[in-house]
């Protein structure tokens, strides 16, 4: 079980518009609004204090467990396959002091879903993996975000992501689109005699990335997005300070600046629109 400012652990179900502002301690698994959280859907919801834990910790969620589906083709699909959960328009300012594994908004996310349209700008320092976003990274999606807090930790220290591993799946499709989950009927199989398999199958395909992301190469005081780590990437760009406060560095790249983000252009980082930011004339 983990420990939250609002809740230690959940299965499924979903989180909306909820905040914390609390000081949140544990020994691990410990968030600024949840602990552990498990397949759920997680939108609109913010974090603001300390967080400490002895490993596992994050601003926002200490661990983010995707439901986690084998690609390939299969005999049966379970209904939870619809929804492996997700994470979307949520931020941290909290400050994050963890053991092993601390990132800014989520301690350590794994599975196939995908963290999209978020960001935290709280200090983050620990002894391993430590990221200004993400403490540890396996699999999963993470689309539009950033990261514009100081970072610290003695090995594994990134900007954006403390440790991103990405394994290779002989099953994986080598080409289609990133971060959907796909879950399709197939033709029955045929044999060489020419008998045909019985039942439907059930094709699965998910192209885990890292797409569109940034983190304040200036004020994390790290020089590389990624503390360690196997593979590509090419989706988080490094800006300084003054390049995160302008639209067009992040327009570029398919930022939705009408419905989704704002920005007080010079003055300020990105903020997502329902926080209700106003920009002084």
């Amino acid at each position: 079980m983990g420990t939250g400012g609002l809740i230690g652990w959940l299965e499924e179900g979903q989180v909306t518009s909820c905040s914390t502002a609390v000081d949140v301690y544990g020994e691990a698994t410990v968030g600024g609004l949840i602990g552990e959280m498990v397949g759920a859907d997680i939108a609109c919801c913010s974090s603001s204090g300390r967080v400490r834990g002895g490993g596992r910790t994050g601003g926002l969620i200490g661990v983010a467990r995707f439901w986690d589906y084998p690609v390939g083709v299969h005999e049966n699909k379970p209904q939870e396959m619809t929804n492996p959960g997700s994470i979307r328009c949520c931020r941290s300012d909290c400050s994050v002091i963890d053991g092993e594994t601390a990132g800014g908004l989520i301690g350590h996310v794994f599975g196939t879903g995908k963290v999209e349209d978020c960001y935290a700008s709280g200090s983050v320092s620990g002894k391993l993996m430590a990221g200004g976003l993400v403490g540890e990274r396996w699999d999963s999606c993470i689309v539009r975000c950033y990261s514009a807090g100081r970072v610290m930790a003695a090995e594994s220290t990134g900007g954006f992501i403390g440790n991103s591993e990405c394994p290779i799946d002989v099953n994986a499709p080598a080409q289609g689109p990133t971060c959907q989950l796909i879950v399709e009927s197939v033709p029955p199989a045929v044999s060489a005699s020419g008998e045909i398999a019985k039942g439907t199958q059930w094709r699965v395909a998910f192209r885990p990335a890292i797409v569109s992301c940034f983190w304040d190469k200036e004020a994390s005081t790290v020089m590389k997005s990624f503390g360690s780590g196997g593979d590509a990437q090419d989706g988080v760009h490094s800006l300084t300070t003054a390049q995160m406060r302008t639209m067009e560095a992040f327009r570029n790249f398919a930022w939705d600046f009408e419905n989704v983000w704002m920005i007080c252009e010079g003055k300020d980082y990105p903020r997502l629109r329902w926080e209700g930011v106003r920009c002084e004339e």
